[in-house]
C-alpha cells in the first residue's frame, strides 16, 4: 500500500503543503487499514517538486516536529503496531465491566496517544448450559463475530481518551453452573505485536 498525497496545488504556502501531504497521508492509511485490513507493507513515498520551494517534504526530521516525513512515520507505526516510542513501550488501552443482573457491559478506552482500530475477542469455557449473546453499542448482535477467530472490529476509530461499549447477556442455569468468559482487546484487528492490550473476565 503506498500512501501517496499530492499537495502540489499548496505550493505557494509551503507549510500548509507539508501539512497536507503528512495529515492526508495519514488518513489514507487510517482508511485503508479500516476497508482492506493490514497490508503486507506500507510505503510512504510522495515526494514533489513545487517551483521555487524544492522537494517536498523537506522537512525530514525531528519527528516531534508536525508535519516533517518522520512525525508521519512515526504516527503511522504507533497506529498500525499500537508503539508508543521508539524504544517499544506499547500504546495502551482499558477494559472494565459492569455486571447489572444477567447483562454485563464492557467499557473499552483508548487510553494511549493515537487513535486506534480496536479488535475484541471473547473466549468461553466451563459449563455449556449457560447461553451468552453479544451485542454492540447499536444493540446489533455481534456474537458470531466476537467469538470467532478474528474478533470484532470496532469500525469506527477510537480516539485517545474515547471510549466504546460491547454488551454481554447470559442465561440459563447460573446457580448450579459454572461459566468463565474473558473478554481481550487488541489494538487493531491485525496487531502485528500480538500482545493483548487489555483484558476482562468474569465468572458467571
Amino acid at each position: 500500500m503506498v500512501v501517496t498525497e499530492d499537495p502540489t496545488d499548496q505550493c505557494a504556502d509551503l507549510d500548509a503543503l507539508h501539512e497536507k501531504f503528512a495529515v492526508n497521508g495519514f488518513e489514507a492509511l487510517k482508511l485503508y487499514q479500516r476497508e482492506n485490513g493490514r497490508a503486507h507493507r506500507y510505503e510512504l513515498e510522495s515526494w514533489y517538486t513545487c517551483e521555487g520551494t524544492g522537494w517536498v517534504p523537506s522537512r525530514v526530521t525531528p519527528e516531534t516536529e508536525p508535519y516533517t516525513y518522520t512525525w508521519l512515520v512515526r504516527r503511522a507505526i504507533q497506529f498500525v503496531k499500537g508503539i508508543r516510542t521508539t524504544d517499544g513501550e506499547l500504546e495502551t488501552m482499558t477494559l472494565s465491566a459492569i455486571q447489572n443482573g444477567d447483562n454485563t457491559v464492557f467499557t473499552l478506552e483508548n487510553t494511549g496517544d493515537i487513535v486506534c482500530l480496536p479488535n475484541l475477542q471473547a473466549f468461553e469455557s466451563g459449563d455449556g448450559d449457560i447461553v451468552t449473546r453479544w451485542f454492540d453499542g447499536d444493540d446489533e448482535d455481534i456474537t458470531d463475530t466476537i467469538t470467532g477467530d478474528e474478533g470484532w472490529v470496532f469500525t469506527d476509530m477510537l480516539e485517545p481518551g474515547q471510549t466504546t461499549t460491547v454488551r454481554m447477556e447470559f442465561s440459563g442455569p447460573v446457580d448450579t453452573a459454572d461459566k468463565t468468559v474473558r473478554l481481550e482487546a487488541f489494538w487493531n484487528p491485525q496487531d502485528p505485536t500480538g500482545i493483548v492490550r487489555a483484558r476482562s473476565v468474569q465468572q458467571l
